[in-house]
């Protein structure tokens, strides 16, 4: 064991050459220092730009341009209304028991084209019939590799069997 070691160094890395170690220990310091200090815009002299005051008061923003609703496809808007619900002036005993009222209602969106109910239970019940053949496996393939309903053995179904319905 040496006598003389001096064993007050930054560096906590003892080495032999100790002058050498403590001038790479000092370079690393300066240099996490230095990129710091870079980091924090403390010597890059340049200010930091805002739009915004640094006053530590809430600033509002300029409000953005108005949003718009596209019109959907196939839709005509309804405006908004007030109409009268109730019985009419020409149905006296109901009038003296029961009042109008004024109703408002907010303007809606509704497809342009009528369907009866006649239509929808036709094409909910076209619906069914194709999804119930597909977990049936009443499905063909076509010529270029899509499959299709085999509408033929769809027309066997019957919808009353407790066995079709499982």
């Amino acid at each position: 064991m040496e006598k003389n070691q001096n064993y007050h160094y930054i560096c906590p890395i003892p080495s032999k050459n100790f002058k050498m170690t403590n001038r790479i220990c000092y370079l690393i310091a300066v240099f996490a220092v230095l990129t710091t200090a870079t980091g924090c815009k403390m010597l890059s002299g340049k200010k930091k730009s805002r739009s915004l005051p640094n006053d530590g008061q809430v600033h509002g923003v300029a409000p953005g341009s108005k949003w718009n609703l596209k019109k959907p496809v196939g839709m005509v808007y309804i405006p908004q209304g007030t109409f009268h619900m109730g019985p009419s002036d020409e149905d006296i005993n109901y009038a003296f028991t029961a009042r109008n009222k004024s109703v408002s209602i907010s303007g809606f969106w509704m497809d342009a084209t009528e369907v009866t109910n006649n239509q929808y239970r036709q094409f909910t019940n076209w619906v069914r019939d194709s999804i119930a053949a597909k977990l049936m496996g009443f499905v063909k393939q076509s010529a270029d590799g899509t499959e299709q309903v085999d509408w033929k053995k769809v027309k066997d179904i019957k919808w009353g069997d407790k066995a079709t319905i499982e």
